[in-house]
């Protein structure tokens, strides 16, 4: 019974089943697919930290890395349902996103750089998630460069909870940061 146990508990540690919610909470659970996401797919021990620090509006931001390998054949299952997806070929969590950077942190004194340090003194690529559900939302480009991404877009993206808070750990030094520097410059 116990040699049993240990098999099906497993094969539940192998794979996550994610839910596909619907845009209307009402419909939550009813009818929604079922796709599967490798255990191992919010891993990104072994992806190395990624800086994104170019000086061009939303050029600069902070994100876990995740090895999109493990995730492609989530994008497979959720474009069998579509059938007109696109991927950029990569998966990541975003923590400070372009505009957070460009709008508040930059201007108070705040550089990319520090925003790096502070993530790879808290080692983001250790940081753990949780898998919640495939969100799906309609979005647009606010200043589209070529014809290809004008208009809106149906855009689906893995919902994860951050449970053990590490990701807002860093979020919160950043934010430390933040006020230490306004205070300083008085843009508080």
């Amino acid at each position: 019974m116990l040699f049993v146990f240990g098999i099906i508990a497993l094969a539940l540690i192998a794979i996550f089943n994610i839910y596909a919610y619907s845009l209307s909470l009402s419909n939550i659970g009813q009818n929604a697919p079922t796709f599967t996401l490798k255990r191992t797919a919010l891993d990104s021990s072994k992806v190395p930290f990624t800086s994104h620090s170019l000086d061009t509006p939303f050029g600069s931001y902070l994100q876990q890395t995740l090895d999109y390998a493990p995730f492609s054949d989530l994008f497979e299952s959720i474009n069998a349902t579509t059938g007109t997806l696109q991927t950029r070929g990569e998966a990541h969590v975003t923590v400070v996103t372009p505009p957070e950077f460009d709008r508040v942190l930059k201007p108070a004194g705040v550089t990319i750089e520090e925003i790096d340090d502070i993530a790879k003194q808290a080692n983001i690529q250790l940081s753990r998630l949780t898998p919640v559900c495939v969100g799906r939302f309609k979005g647009s480009l606010p200043n589209p460069k070529v014809d290809a991404d004008k208009g809106t877009f149906l855009l689906y993206s893995l919902v994860v909870a951050d449970e053990f808070g590490e990701l807002l750990a860093i979020r919160k030094r950043v934010f430390e940061l933040y006020l230490l520097l306004a205070s300083r410059h008085h843009r508080l």
